[in-house]
């Protein structure tokens, strides 16, 4: 490393002390943890995405995986992709008390409840706590960068 790169690197670069590297770790530890706990399904993965062009995302994705849908309608359109699964739908308000209508990631829960509870208990807030929607039960919260994030009874 150059001299100039070193001097920025030391000027610029706040070090990070050992002790607080080892901490980061045993928290990715605990979440790791917690998610063998939930018994998380990993077949039930879902990214759902949002948009008034349900027929161009269904024609887009269907090329771009070599998968017809599962299911498609101009409404939606349900792509199963092994252990993952792609849901297009069309926008619209959401229900009343409901999860805002925008693309988001769904992961299934074998229990919800003891995944909830888990969850909980490690320090994350859920927006909106365990219920039954017409889709089925979920809940909901958001990752640090806002994304909304499901669990639903899997």
């Amino acid at each position: 490393m150059s001299n100039k790169l070193h001097e920025a690197k030391q000027t610029f670069v706040k070090p990070i002390e050992e002790k607080t590297v080892s901490q980061l770790v045993q928290k990715v530890r605990h979440v790791q943890h917690g998610f063998k706990e939930m018994q998380t399904d990993e077949k039930n993965h879902r990214t759902r995405a949002f948009t008034d062009k349900v027929p161009e995302m269904t024609l887009f994705y269907k090329r771009l995986t070599g998968t017809d849908p599962a299911y498609a309608s101009a409404q939606m359109a349900l792509f199963n992709l092994g252990d993952f699964t792609l849901l297009i739908h069309e926008k619209s308000e959401p229900e009343a008390g409901g999860p805002p209508n925008i693309d988001h990631f769904a992961f299934g829960a074998g229990n919800l409840a003891e995944a909830y509870q888990t969850l909980a208990a490690q320090g994350l807030a859920f927006e909106i706590e365990p219920r039954e929607f017409a889709w089925g039960k979920s809940a909901y919260l958001r990752d640090p960068d806002g994304r909304l994030v499901e669990f639903h009874q899997a």
